[in-house]
């Protein structure tokens, strides 16, 4: 069901469809078949190896190992657990955007920077936002360069807001603006933090915060089109009968989804990157896909699924 890019290619059998009815060639009628177009994106989720990082990268190691092995996958579940020994004993450096950047301008790519607005550090306040928000400062002197370099060299600045944002427009105006004040741009992009999304609540809410895009629809476990298709579209809002003026676009898939979540090999994982692009492409359609920047750190030694990204991007 979520394979491939139904909606669009519902339309491309209805556009050779009536062509063939017309008697007429598609291209007369419609005009050229579209191209494909897929957004590279990153959800800048931390720049240190927090505690609660270390405790969250833990205990999914654990639980992964732990399916590895009900699985008789004891190769894969020794993996898990030096991963999650890694991660509890590691002294890391997330700091990896100008590397990211370097990756990218090498590639003639430039991205969207989706950057946390909220409170930091122990000011998240709950003990759940301090385990599920971003625990980093926006403002800090490493960020504001950072975000200066980006937006000089062309990326675009987004918003990644906070867990408990999906639905609401004032703490997302909040965290937008904050994030507008320190990278000195305005801010149309964006993407829910851990995927935290309704599809009633979440798309009216970014429209009445001053959002004009978002890429949140995908799945937090597993790549794939969660709606069925490859489009950019405005949604529907059904209170008012009328479409918004926000734009969305699927998110096809982001690292985890390969690393964390399946049980492949490195050199498995370029190939099913690719078999996804292929199928934006073949209906030529528009979606995102989503790069955690500190996952290229050797902590997480992720580099190389980047690297491979970049080069089916180009």
């Amino acid at each position: 069901m979520f394979e491939h890019a139904w909606v669009n290619r519902i339309f491309l059998f209805l556009r050779r469809w009536a062509a063939g009815a017309a008697g007429k060639a598609e291209a007369e009628i419609f005009g050229a078949r579209p191209s494909a177009s897929i957004l590279l994106t990153h959800d800048v989720d931390a720049v240190d190896l927090t505690p609660e990082i270390r405790i969250k990268q833990g205990a999914f190691q654990l639980a992964n190992a732990g399916r590895a092995i009900a699985g008789g996958r004891l190769d894969e579940s020794w993996s898990r657990l030096r991963g999650g020994a890694r991660f509890a004993l590691a002294r890391a450096d997330f700091r990896t955007l100008a590397r990211l950047r370097e990756m990218e301008r090498d590639a003639g790519l430039t991205s969207v920077l989706h950057l946390y607005g909220g409170r930091p550090g122990i000011r998240r306040g709950s003990l759940r936002r301090i385990l599920l928000d971003p625990a980093y400062d926006v403002g800090s002197p490493y960020l504001r360069r950072e975000v200066a370099q980006f937006r000089d060299g062309g990326w675009a600045i987004g918003l990644h807001q906070s867990f408990d944002a999906w639905d609401r427009a004032d703490l997302m105006s909040e965290e937008r603006q904050r994030v507008e004040d320190i990278a000195g741009v305005g801010i149309g992009h964006c993407r829910q933090h851990w995927l935290h999304f309704s599809w009633t609540k979440t798309w009216r809410a970014q429209e009445a915060a001053g959002l004009a895009s978002d890429s949140t629809l995908g799945f937090n476990d597993r790549p794939g089109l969660r709606g069925g298709h490859a489009l950019r579209m405005r949604p529907w809002d059904v209170e008012r009968a009328q479409p918004m003026r926000l734009e969305t676009q699927p998110m096809l898939f982001m690292d985890s989804h390969f690393y964390d979540y399946a049980s492949q090999r490195e050199d498995g994982i370029a190939n099913e990157m690719k078999r996804w692009i292929m199928e934006v492409e073949a209906v030529g359609g528009q979606a995102s896909v989503n790069w955690h920047p500190h996952t290229i750190s050797e902590t997480y030694g992720w580099g190389r699924g980047f690297a491979d990204l970049l080069a089916l991007l180009t």
